[in-house]
């Protein structure tokens, strides 16, 4: 990502079009070695691909944000037999999520 912070939609857009395999290959890295690695260093692998990245979540899963006009809470987690990235903002005036099926 650039260095301009864009606002919460365009974000959320950017990061499932161009990074939803990097969220889902930490959410099932984490998911299996959470006892052994630091997570910090799984907040520092996102921050690489999304540099406004500000914190990271283990519970959910996921990832805090900086957008021009809020904080993008990214979170992941198992609904079923899928799993689901959601997208919302701090003060919930922005709020979309995906699922993506399980196989």
């Amino acid at each position: 990502m650039t260095n301009d912070i864009k606002n919460l939609k365009e974000t959320a857009e950017y990061i499932n079009k161009n990074h939803v395999k990097t969220l889902i290959y930490l959410y099932e890295r984490w998911q299996d070695e959470k006892e052994y690695e630091n997570f910090n260093d799984y907040v520092e692998y996102f921050r690489k691909k999304v540099n406004s990245t500000i914190k990271g979540t283990k519970r959910p899963f996921g990832f805090l944000v900086k957008c021009k006009n809020g904080i993008l809470k990214i979170s992941i987690k198992i609904q079923g037999k899928d799993l689901q990235i959601t997208y919302s903002s701090m003060n919930w005036q922005f709020y979309q999520y995906i699922t993506i099926k399980i196989i």
